[in-house]
């Protein structure tokens, strides 16, 4: 049995499907980021409590500000690709293409 036979998407138009996943992909990322920005703080709040006594506490606060910093540009990044999508819509310049 060959992929085409049972493949779940249409091959008359690829370019259409890829097109749908990517938007979808781009949506469920942006869907989910908020939700791992903060299961990421509050695993690294966890971490910092529970290592506490062990690792000198400017040492947790330096990893600690730096995960803060990396998730903040994470959320920014993600508000300015909504921003576009917005502003130029779902099929706006992609530099994949």
């Amino acid at each position: 049995m060959d992929r085409q036979s049972w493949s779940a998407f249409p091959t008359e138009d690829r370019a259409a499907t890829t097109e749908a996943m990517r938007a979808q992909q781009e949506a469920t990322h942006l869907t989910n980021l908020p939700w791992t920005v903060a299961g990421s703080l509050l695993g690294a709040a966890l971490l910092v409590f529970a290592l506490r006594p062990v690792v000198p506490l400017p040492l947790l606060g330096g990893w600690l500000g730096a995960l803060v910093l990396v998730l903040s540009a994470r959320l920014a990044c993600g508000a300015l690709h909504r921003a576009q999508l917005v502003r130029l819509g779902p099929s706006g310049p992609d530099p994949c293409r």
